[in-house]
């Protein structure tokens, strides 16, 4: 099991002994593969008798070392700066003693997501399989829930599906059982996926069902042991006779833990954008731009007058412009979608994080009004993207 902690919300460490007249707290952040990347001591003096206890917040500190960039549709295994590991130890001093150490080293995960002003101070879970994904629901008790999302993605029929078996890679085909391959040694490069933070309990095992009312296909993800891992759910069947709409489901052993309904859109007039982002859990979501797109740029730039000779050339002008560069901008219209994908565009407003068919973005819009289809039936949203650089290259 794992503590996760959501280092864009603030985590605050308490430190309250009695007659206590000073706190330290030890900050020790590490990678994945348990390399100490930093190693910070804070120190605080008691405001008043009266009032002894310290507060640290250490959000922001680990925050630093949280820095996912862009989704890997290479491998199985999810990039490593998805997670860090933290440790945190509290000392006191009752003047004029030496320093005591509070209890035992407090050991946490902690992925780039937020929690909500409704989950109260430090709500962190206490898991040992996670998606994190835009759907999470926090509980009181340090457990989780999920919201059942109908998500559409684009399928198209012609597209060339991989699997990596245990004799090398395999150009799949209609005459290839998923079955027949070594399900812990696949590897789908579909496209989209969410992730998945696992910390192994002993004896369980963590599957990926694919099920359509007629046949479940099934991939083992469980890790090797108990260290902690990031895999890859990928939102489209790693099997050519899987039906639309079909349910993904994560389990542990026959436990479902996770859920989401998935449609397709074979897309044949416009050129599908896939806009990837990471959710409030942390872990990397998806949605699939369908339908029209608008592009636009704006420039800037600086007008001088020149000095003129007086045997001038007029070819030359009075003025020219300086310091011209410019932003391109993106409207994306996300087709017909089901209004359970109100969840997903909402996580979209808040990233910190988006990716436009592989490029850096950022969100214009600063509201959503959500839709229903009680009201209105067929539901299509437009979203605004501004390419976060600028349209010449100015880097010094």
């Amino acid at each position: 099991m794992a503590k996760v902690i959501f280092a864009r919300s603030p985590f605050i460490v308490e430190i309250n002994v009695a007659s206590q007249t000073s706190t330290r707290l030890v900050l020790e952040i590490r990678d994945a593969s348990d390399v100490l990347l930093k190693s910070y001591s804070f120190s605080k003096n008691i405001t008043s008798t009266a009032n002894r206890a310290t507060y640290y917040n250490v959000s922001n500190f680990i925050l630093e070392y949280l820095t996912p960039i862009n989704p890997d549709y290479t491998t199985a295994t999810e990039n490593t700066n998805l997670y860090c590991k933290v440790a945190i130890k509290k000392y006191y001093t009752i003047s004029p003693s030496a320093e005591v150490q509070l209890g035992s080293t407090e050991n946490y995960l902690s992925v780039n997501g937020f929690t909500e002003y409704t989950n109260g101070m430090n709500a962190y879970l206490n898991v040992d399989a996670i998606a994190l994904t835009s759907d999470l629901i926090l509980n009181t008790d340090n457990t989780y829930g999920y919201e059942l999302i109908t998500q559409i993605i684009n399928y198209s029929p012609f597209i060339n599906q991989f699997y990596l078996a245990s004799n090398g890679t395999i150009l799949a085909s209609s005459s290839i059982n998923i079955n027949a391959l070594n399900p812990n040694k696949i590897l789908s490069q579909l496209g989209s996926y969410v992730d998945v933070l696992l910390q192994k309990t002993s004896g369980v095992t963590y599957t990926v069902k694919y099920t359509d009312g007629v046949s479940t296909n099934s991939i083992d993800i469980t890790p090797a042991n108990t260290t902690p891992i990031n895999k890859k759910i990928f939102l489209q069947s790693p099997s050519w006779d899987s039906l639309f709409p079909y349910t993904i489901g994560l389990y542990r052993d026959s436990t479902l833990l996770w859920s989401r309904v998935i449609d397709a859109d074979e897309e044949c007039k416009y050129t599908p954008s896939i806009c990837s982002f990471i959710s409030k859990s942390g872990g990397w979501e998806n949605v699939y731009f369908m339908k029209a797109k608008e592009e636009s740029s704006t420039m800037t730039n600086t007008v001088y007058n020149l000095p003129q000779d007086y045997n001038y050339n007029y070819l030359k002008g009075q003025k020219k412009s300086f310091n011209t560069n410019g932003n391109d901008f993106i409207k994306c219209n996300t087709g017909w979608v089901d209004e359970t994908m109100n969840i997903i565009l909402k996580d979209l407003l808040f990233s910190e994080t988006i990716l436009l068919d592989s490029k850096p973005v950022l969100i214009k819009n600063k509201s959503i009004t959500y839709k229903n289809t009680l009201k209105d039936r067929l539901i299509n949203y437009e979203m605004e993207f501004e390419y976060s650089f600028a349209s010449i290259n100015n880097v010094v």
